[in-house]
């Protein structure tokens, strides 16, 4: 299992990034994936016989998330 970030959905594709690296990405059909993800979410992926087995890793995404938005806020303290 490998986890990946979602960076967009486009044309009917989740698009991910391998997470945290972000140097290979992959895409696979919104259709083919049970549930529905958003933009940020970190999962793990597997791919078995040919189709992809998705778990959505709540915490990391949290955790992520967190990180991000205590950067932005530090950002935005800066910039007064």
């Amino acid at each position: 299992m490998k986890k990946y970030a979602l960076d967009r959905i486009e044309n009917g594709y989740y698009v991910f990034v391998d997470y945290p690296a972000e140097e290979q990405s992959l895409l696979i059909e919104v259709a083919d994936v049970k549930g529905e993800l958003k933009e940020g979410d970190i999962v793990s992926i597997e791919e078995i016989d040919g189709s992809f087995a998705i778990e959505l890793l709540e915490k990391e995404t949290q955790d992520m998330k967190e990180n991000v938005r205590t950067l932005l806020e530090k950002l935005q303290n800066k910039k007064r």
